[in-house]
């Protein structure tokens, strides 16, 4: 839709809006699932940590 807006010489106005729309729809969807990845891992590195915490005071001799 987008080479087809840039290469007609009299294109209507329609087609430019749409494809604008159409660029800053993947934009968005783009940031959206790099915060939703970024959320994930910062969950994944906390548990880790718990886990392993956790894990390290049951077997350490002054852990209770």
């Amino acid at each position: 839709l987008f080479l087809e807006f840039v290469g007609d010489p009299k294109p209507p106005a329609w087609k430019g809006y749409l494809a604008v729309l159409m660029f800053l729809s993947g934009c968005l969807q783009t940031l959206f699932e790099q915060q939703n990845v970024y959320q994930l891992k910062v969950l994944q590195m906390r548990l880790q940590s718990a886990i392993t915490g956790l894990v390290y005071r049951k077997v350490s001799p002054g852990g209770q």
